[in-house]
């Protein structure tokens, strides 16, 4: 369910990179309170593809999110 929801909020795609509209309250990443993020659930979609953290939104906000595809494109 929650791979679906993040799959659909995805804005744009191209060979570098991948703009998604992070809900509020999801975590960008796994951590000492967080068991995953979404950068986690996007990478375990995506098994054969690297993806890069351009920068970081906090848990409670929600907003644009650019996520790299090749360290290069960061």
């Amino acid at each position: 369910m929650k791979l679906a929801r993040i799959e659909a909020a995805i804005l744009f795609e191209n060979a570098d990179c991948l703009v998604i509209n992070k809900p509020s309250n999801m975590a960008v990443h796994r951590g000492s309170r967080n068991a995953y993020g979404l950068i986690d659930l996007l990478q375990a979609s995506r098994a054969q593809q690297s993806l890069y953290l351009v920068h970081r939104l906090d848990k409670g906000t929600s907003g644009c999110l650019i996520i790299a595809k090749r360290r290069d494109s960061m």
